[in-house]
């Protein structure tokens, strides 16, 4: 189990930026968020970097838990 987990962590941060099905929920609707703050406000960048921003945390903390539960893990000496 301690071997694997570390495949398992890169699997599942992989699924969450390739699936389509996640693809199409959360990023379609942050994006159309995005889209409309961007309308009604003129600014181009910002919100798309608020949007990378929301990403990377939701990445970094998928990629926390998978650490702790990698160290909660017992491994043979």
């Amino acid at each position: 189990m301690h071997r694997a987990l570390p495949t398992l962590t890169g699997d599942a941060v992989l699924q969450l930026k390739s699936t389509p099905l996640v693809a199409t929920i959360t990023v379609v609707d942050a994006y159309g968020v995005i889209s409309k703050v961007r309308q009604a406000t003129y600014l181009t960048y910002e919100p798309l970097l608020l949007l990378a921003l929301i990403y990377m945390i939701l990445t970094g903390i998928m990629v926390v838990a998978f650490r702790y539960l990698e160290n909660m893990v017992p491994t043979k000496r």
